[in-house]
């Protein structure tokens, strides 16, 4: 198998060991099957089914993993945008410190700053994601409000965390990068919804 695992290379017994290594000594996975869920647009989800033997009750019977995806452009996307580097670098460093509710992380690996990335993670179904076009019931809303909390309040202020390139400290690097994306969504956006913004406070140059 190769430095970073794909869904093609992943085996039984690299999943027993990521099993036995965060406590699940005695299970063993004897056999597995995959299926594709979710629709990243720069990655790509894969569903593992266990056939687990000698586990205990908790030792989860299926897990999501998350892989670059198969398209070059969407690879080439998800390291410009620093995406699979700053999701990795989340859950080796900086998920142990926080207190917002994330799925279990069972493996985190990348080649550089990608595209060659893994995760492997607790499957949190039946949960579902949101929908930011139909948006959510005030009782959602304030459930996100409060787990905000617990990503926000463990780290506000903490000087530890100054000097971490993946967490993007700004730059007029970025700043130019985020300006280039701005300016060219910029188009389709008015286009669409040019009839409800005010004409003031409103900028075409990505700085405003």
């Amino acid at each position: 198998m190769s430095a970073i695992p794909t869904p093609e290379t992943i085996d039984a017994d690299w999943l027993t060991e990521r099993l036995r290594q965060p406590g699940h000594g005695a299970a063993r996975v004897r056999d597995f099957t995959s299926t594709r869920v979710g629709t990243g647009p720069i990655g790509k989800c894969i569903r593992f089914e266990l056939d687990v033997e000698e586990g205990s009750a908790p030792t989860p019977r299926s897990l999501i993993g998350k892989f670059p995806s198969d398209d070059p452009m969407s690879r080439q996307t998800g390291v410009l945008l620093r995406n699979f580097i700053k999701e990795v670098s989340f859950y080796r460093e900086l998920e142990p410190r926080l207190t917002i509710s994330t799925p279990r992380c069972y493996y985190a690996a990348i080649e550089g700053e990608g595209p060659e990335f893994a995760l492997l993670l607790e499957d949190l179904a039946p949960a579902e994601q949101g929908d930011q076009l139909a948006g959510c019931s005030v009782e959602v809303a304030r459930a996100a409000v409060v787990e905000l909390v617990g990503l926000h309040a463990p780290s506000w202020c903490d000087q530890a965390l100054r000097g971490s390139d993946w967490l993007g400290e700004p730059n007029e690097t970025t700043a130019e990068l985020v300006r280039a994306l701005y300016r060219a969504q910029l188009p389709g956006f008015l286009d669409r919804y040019a009839g409800r913004l005010a004409p003031k406070g409103f900028s075409t140059d990505g700085r405003r």
